[in-house]
């Protein structure tokens, strides 16, 4: 009966009745911890409460001792008490088993675990992480809206003392926890605080009345799920603990519980009308005097009288002031300003707060949104919260270097996938200049959005994240949540958007109606909601546009080695006047570092226990777990930078600059060029930069004398424009955009290699020997393939080279790597054309002296082959010409593939020759449509160094536009390839056979041999791991006749 009444009394109290609860609630519902025991659900079973005394929600904003430490807006200088560090720990499966009463004074906890604050506890061993993509982990959906999955329905009690500030008497002190999940019940000195869910807000709770002098004891109970679960299906692992920063701050009983800043522009978009809405609550039980606030920004003070307040009453006062041309704040040049808030008392400053505010204005022109009344791109990715060692606890260090990647990348603007980030990402964001998509915590399915009762839920998750987050300037959008399907409950989220802020726009994917939102955030078929399409579609949607304006919020699946075609994607969107951004899915691999028996590897989903698991669909990033590049953060980076180079006239004597920034001149930047000669820098200086204004262009002389550049040689310039001092994320000198220029281009050898003197040749059973000057090379005749090439008795290579149409699929080859399907490139390879197992039959083989011809069949399926011809030409100094000539025959199923993976050769080297040399596009592993960040010179890897450490292996290391390469072994020895056509290559330690049956990097065996590739070509890797985006036709591989031919020769 009590606990009914409970569940079912006012959310208004009065104070008798607040401590009445305190009593109770605690012995009640919190006691027991068994749900059958009682007639109603828990609160983390039910929708219907989503918290209990937790305080509103507030613009994120620190207390400080001082104006000093208070202009500086740093988290470090505040006045604040962290709680993170060493907590007493009990993990239980189930909430049922959790002991009942940890939290009293009395109740010893010395024999529990320890753990670190912040952390989620499946990274430190208790339970396991779960990735689903979609599907709730494995949640039994005839439990709705409580949670029960086969991996239990965990829970851990936290507890730990701590003394508070003594300089905090008299004062109101509070307690923050940045991010719990999924819900949490609070205890301090026995006493039941409060209740909190929406795992990844903020929640605040008042302790004054519960602490006391001394040792202080707060405890936890977190619950892995609750009912809002059910509105945190995103596309990422599950986990949870308390994952953020925790601290104690104060106010005076009187105090600024809130304020919201605003500016407006003129229409000449340079003077500004400033306004700020502060919030004073009298938290004592008596009522107060008045108080004065006074606020600074910009030079100006405006202060404004606060009257008496009855005791718990909270008035806002508004203030506002006219400031004259006010530096603009955008993602290029992020101008900040710090307003310092005050409140006195009697002349006594008794409150000093702060925060940091940019003057910007937003608008949308018909289909075009607007920033300070110009347009702009949002040129972007998306970014999950995502550690392999911390899990979900970023550390401030982790995000530094990751904004810091993102703006070296010209990345602009970020997406919050799927939930609201860490408070400090802000604060960051608005200082190293991003646009910020904000999004509320909602991926759900179809029945939580259009269920009325579930709307309230709805409405708080966005206004709690509008009330924190409203006073940042990077934040330019708020995004209603993810995948969450269309219906009333979404709409009621925009309408709760516009009434609490009408600076900035909404925007969600799904247009179905209701959709009343601001911004297209992708959904442009498929009904309205799919954002992954081919590019035909992008470039009709550029030309045409759609009704609002458009961001494509998801686009360009960054699956495994692929992010191919990007560039045209880009210029699509930057020759569009409809499209204002798109966001790469997405930022960081979202893979978990494992160390077992097999090893230290990178684990996904399936490997933690998983029933419906998301499999690989965690590795979607740019860049691996640990933040390292593999090729397409530069591919990115060039791709997205604000600055591009031609030249100008057909005399090569000057170049046209074109700034692509929107706010800033060129003449901020500095500019240097190298001068290239073969592949290797001969020259190299500095040249100065016009004012080239924002999105125009202007043409300066070469800085290059180019006047002894014989066209015998290839010559090339780099152009790089830098920063031309240091910045918050780079050094002075750092290169944000570049180009490389041809001046000349590389001659090709068109001489055949003619018949040699001087060798002789042996025939030993099924082989042929020749040998000359210090080489030999053996023949097998049952292959028709060389073997044993040796300089001076050391083998160089010891097969090969064998014509080769196969590669290890990469996941957009497949689509999903762990099951084949056969309307993907893989599942065509394998079904269609088996590729993957090609047989290989001598048909004939002839010898003329020096000159070997084979001939092969080499079939795969459906009637399919590839008649071959392979001329070898033997020269008396070991040099070797091989020139194929390939047919392919075979039905339209085998015929019409729309693409092969290569068409080349593979050679089996001796382990010791394992570095390798080349000249041609680098150093990053590049392919024909993932190159144009590479440019053209001489680079040098060892064969480990080449591997790129894909966590779900996959084809890897290739490089194109060879005019040469060589594998030497460390004394220098090894073979040189030079091609009559620009070739492509790579080596391994690995098979390929190898590579594609692995599922993690654990079962790599390094082979004996290093399996060393001369390509023709290769097919571009695409964007088709989710979706319909395949490598664009000029970077497909045709199944059409093709010749291609080299040369191999020793090094001496």
């Amino acid at each position: 009966m009590i606990k009914q009444f409970n569940k079912t009394r006012s959310k208004a109290r009065s104070l008798f009745s607040y401590f009445f609860k305190q009593t109770y609630i605690s012995i009640l519902v919190f006691g027991t911890l068994s749900s059958t025991q009682a007639a109603s659900p828990e609160y983390w079973e039910t929708h219907k409460v989503a918290q209990e005394n937790r305080e509103p929600m507030r613009a994120y904003a620190h207390q400080y001792k001082s104006e000093k430490d208070a202009l500086t807006g740093d988290f470090e200088n505040a006045d604040l008490q962290l709680l993170n560090g060493t907590w007493k720990f009990k993990w239980n499966k189930f909430w049922e088993e959790s002991p009942k009463e940890f939290y009293k004074e009395n109740f010893d906890v010395s024999s529990w675990d320890d753990i670190e604050v912040p952390s989620n506890w499946q990274m430190k061993g208790y339970g396991k992480p779960l990735y689903a993509r979609v599907g709730y982990n494995d949640f039994d959906k005839d439990k709705f809206p409580a949670v029960d999955t086969p991996h239990g329905r965990p829970c851990a009690a936290y507890k730990r003392s701590f003394t508070y500030n003594s300089d905090w008497d008299g004062k109101q002190v509070f307690v923050h926890f940045d991010g719990v999940e999924s819900a949490f019940q609070l205890w301090v000195n026995g006493k039941y605080v409060g209740y909190s869910e929406d795992s990844k807000s903020p929640a605040e709770f008042n302790l004054t009345t519960f602490l006391k002098a001394g040792e202080n004891s707060i405890a936890l109970r977190v619950f892995r799920f609750c009912d809002g679960s059910w509105l945190e299906d995103t596309d990422g692992f599950n986990m949870s603990g308390i994952f953020r920063d925790v601290w104690l701050f104060a106010t005076p009983e009187v105090a600024i519980r809130d304020f919201f800043l605003k500016s407006d522009l003129d229409q000449q978009y340079q003077n500004a009308d400033f306004s700020a809405d502060i919030k004073v609550k009298n938290y004592s039980n008596n009522k107060s005097s008045e108080r004065e606030i006074i606020c600074s920004i910009a030079g100006l003070i405006l202060t404004a009288k606060v009257p008496a307040l009855k005791a718990g009453e909270e008035k806002k006062i508004h203030l506002k002031t006219f400031v004259k041309a006010p530096r603009k704040w955008s993602a290029e040049a992020p101008n900040l300003y710090t307003v310092l808030l005050r409140l006195k008392e009697d002349g006594k400053t008794k409150q000093i707060t702060s925060t940091e505010f940019g003057f910007r204005k937003l608008e949308i022109n018909d289909r075009t949104l607007m920033l300070n009344g110009q347009p702009y791109l949002q040129k972007g990715v998306n970014r999950v919260e995502h550690d392999p060692v911390n899990g979900h606890y970023i550390t401030k260090e982790r995000l530094e270097q990751e904004l810091i990647l993102m703006k070296k990348a010209n990345i602009n603007a970020i997406r919050t996938a799927h939930f609201p980030n860490n408070s400090e990402f802000y604060v960051l964001c608005n200082r190293y200049g991003f646009y910020v998509q904000d999004e509320a915590n909602m991926e759900s399915s179809e029945k939580r959005t259009q269920d009325p009762s579930w709307r309230a839920v709805h409405e708080e998750r966005i206004s709690r994240m509008i009330e924190r987050d409203k006073n940042h300037p990077c934040v330019i959008t708020w995004s209603m949540g993810n995948e969450a399907h269309p219906h009333e409950n979404m709409a009621a989220m925009h309408r709760v958007s516009k009434r609490m802020d009408d600076t900035r726009p909404t925007a969600y994917h799904y247009q179905q109606e209701p959709a009343p939102y601001d911004i297209i955030a992708g959904g442009s078929h498929k009904g309205g909601k799919g954002r992954y399409f081919d590019h035909n579609t992008w470039v009709e949607l550029g030309k045409q546009g759609v009704k609002k304006p458009y961001v494509r919020t998801e686009g360009m699946h960054a699956g495994g080695n692929s992010l191919g075609n990007f560039k045209e994607t880009v210029e699509v969107m930057e020759k569009s006047p409809y499209i204002s951004g798109l966001h790469i899915w997405d930022w960081v691999n979202q893979g978990i570092l494992i160390k077992d028996e097999k090893g230290e590897y990178i684990g996904y989903g399936g490997d933690f226990g998983e029933i419906n698991s998301g499999l690989t669909g965690c590795f979607d990033g740019i860049m691996l777990s640990d933040l390292s590049d593999f090729g397409e953060w530069t591919e990115l980076a060039y791709c997205y930078q604000n600055a591009d180079f031609e030249w100008s006239d057909s005399g090569k004597k000057s170049i046209k600059i074109i700034n692509k920034n929107y706010f800033v001149s060129l003449n901020s930047f500095a500019g240097s060029w190298e001068l290239l000669k073969d592949g290797v820098v001969v020259k190299s200086g500095d040249f100065k930069v016009p004012d080239v204004a924002p999105m125009t262009s202007a043409i300066i002389a070469s800085p290059v004398d180019l006047s002894n550049c014989s066209n015998k040689n290839e010559w090339l310039i780099n152009i790089y424009l830098n920063n031309k001092s240091d910045l918050v994320w780079a050094k002075a000198g750092y290169p944000v955009a570049k180009e490389q220029l041809i001046v000349s281009k590389f001659k090709f050898p068109t001489e055949k290699t003619s018949h040699s003197s001087g060798i002789k040749a042996v025939k030993n059973g099924n082989k042929t020997t020749f040998s000359g000057d210090s080489f030999s090379v053996s023949l097998n005749h049952a292959t028709g393939l060389l073997e044993n090439y040796q300089f001076n008795e050391k083998v160089l290579l010891e097969k090969g080279p064998k014509l080769n149409f196969w590669r290890p699929p990469t996941c957009n080859d497949a689509g999903s790597r762990e099951k084949l399907n056969l309307n993907k490139y893989e599942g065509i390879w394998r079904s269609r054309a088996g590729l993957d197992k090609l047989e290989h039959k001598l048909i004939s083989l002839e010898i003329e002296e020096t000159k070997i011809t084979a001939k092969h069949e080499i079939s795969g399926n459906n009637n399919g082959r590839f008649i071959t011809k392979s001329v070898m030409i033997i020269t008396k100094d070991g040099q070797i010409s091989f020139d194929y000539d390939i047919k392919p025959e075979g039905n339209k199923k085998f015929m019409n593939i729309p693409s092969l993976p290569k068409i080349g050769t593979q050679c089996e080297l001796p382990k010791s020759i394992d570095n390798m040399t080349w000249y041609g596009k680098g150093p990053y592993h590049n392919y024909t449509d993932r190159s144009r960040s590479s440019f053209i010179g001489t680079f040098s890897k060892t064969v480990d160094e080449m591997y790129i450490n894909y966590p779900y292996p996959q084809e890897y290391g290739n490089r194109t536009e060879i005019r040469w390469v060589s594998m030497t072994d460390k004394n220098g020895l090894g073979i040189k390839v030079n091609g009559s056509v620009p070739l492509e290559t790579s080596v391994r330690n690995y098979s390929d056979e190898n590579i594609e049956n692995a599922k993690h990097t654990y079962e790599l065996k390094k082979a004996n041999v290093n399996f060393f590739n001369i390509d023709y070509a290769q097919c571009g890797v695409g964007n088709d791991s989710c979706g319909s985006n395949p490598p664009l036709p000029e970077y497909r591989l045709k199944n059409e006749p093709t010749k291609f031919s080299f040369t191999i020769s020793p090094i001496k």
